[in-house]
């Protein structure tokens, strides 16, 4: 027997044994060297047939059987696909720890500035100088009304509500709609009494 069947017998209990293999892992009929052939495709960062074949020390033609007869394309997509979602986890815990470690900081960093207004608060209180230079008195009016306002919250714009107050009687809605739209149509004067067409 020889070392590519004791390796693809060894391949096979494995397999049989746990009873999982994904398309890229080495096939039950894939002698091993076909497979490191495979493997070095798979990894290669440009692919090529002829590249494998000239780090294996064997011809092109036997690469491309290889690969037809093995599903290169198949299982080299389905690695990809793999690869690309254990990144985009990788990523996504990347970013939870982030947040994690920019909150601690955040947190931090308040509970010094809390201390240093505590200090500054009972400096103020026995009428002791803050020794500010006018940047820092700046600054700190600016961070506080911009900490008001999000508190508060802040209008979206000035805004005005416009209120008319119609003395007299108008013949029908339209012309009191106009009047209240700032229409051409003229008020009565004040005490006249409405105008009725005739029936």
């Amino acid at each position: 027997m020889e070392l590519d069947d004791i390796e693809d017998l060894q391949t096979k209990e494995t397999v049989e044994t746990t009873g999982s293999c994904e398309l890229w892992d080495k096939r039950l009929d894939e002698s091993q060297k076909a497979f490191a052939a495979f493997a070095l495709y798979r990894d290669s960062e440009k692919r090529s047939f002829k590249n494998v074949a000239e780090q294996l020390n064997c011809s092109p033609q036997n690469i491309f059987q290889w690969s037809s007869r093995f599903s290169w394309r198949e299982r080299v997509s389905a690695w990809d696909v793999e690869q690309d979602r254990l990144q985009r986890e990788e990523l996504a815990r990347g970013r939870v720890k982030m947040r994690t470690r920019h909150l601690a900081m955040a947190q931090a960093m308040l509970g010094i500035a809390g201390h240093a207004l505590r200090e500054w608060q009972t400096r103020v209180e026995q009428k002791l100088p803050l020794g500010l230079s006018p940047e820092q008195i700046a600054m700190l009016v600016k961070a506080a009304v911009e900490l008001e306002h999000r508190t508060m919250g802040t209008a979206s714009g000035h805004q005005f509500t416009e209120i008319r107050v119609v003395l007299g009687g108008y013949e029908d809605e339209q012309a009191y709609e106009d009047a209240l739209r700032g229409g051409t149509e003229a008020q009565p004067p004040l005490g006249e009494p409405k105008r009725r067409k005739p029936n």
